[in-house]
């Protein structure tokens, strides 16, 4: 293993760590990371409880960076078509592990309308912080108006 590559999967598990944290700490059912499974769009499941006794389940894609993330981010639009077009919730959580910061997007079809499926977009994010947590949290669990 060269040292570009050790370098470059200390920051992808460092970003996977710092999203099980926060994910653990907003008291999920459960958060599952799935085992075995080469080239899976999703890293992290995490269910909530509804109120109809079964669970808001959302599917969980992790991007990692020590750069500063702005106002959007580049994906490829396959990673996004999968989130946005599968029967469970899709998000996108991008990590800063250098400056600990995480910025999300809930990924829509119409982001990747007329868009190859190999094409990298740059799609619009929006920083976790104290002013956003409780929307997003809301939509996580599935009880916002947007869920």
């Amino acid at each position: 293993m060269n040292k570009q590559t050790s370098a470059s999967s200390l920051i992808g598990h460092r970003a996977e760590l710092m999203a099980e944290l926060y994910l653990q700490s907003l008291g999920p059912a459960f958060l599952v990371r799935p085992k075995g499974v080469l080239d899976f769009e999703f890293d992290l499941f995490v269910g909530f409880d509804n109120t109809r006794g079964g669970y808001n389940i959302t599917a969980i894609q992790l991007k990692a960076t020590e750069q500063h993330v702005p106002h959007s981010f580049p994906v490829k639009a396959r990673v996004l078509r999968h989130l946005a077009n599968s029967n469970v919730a899709g998000l996108l959580l991008i990590m800063n592990v250098k400056q600990n910061r995480m910025y999300y997007v809930w990924p829509t079809p119409d982001l990747t309308a007329n868009v190859s499926f190999g094409t990298t977009i740059r799609i619009p994010v929006t920083e976790l912080t104290d002013q956003t947590r409780m929307a997003f949290w809301q939509r996580l669990k599935g009880t916002s108006e947007d869920a």
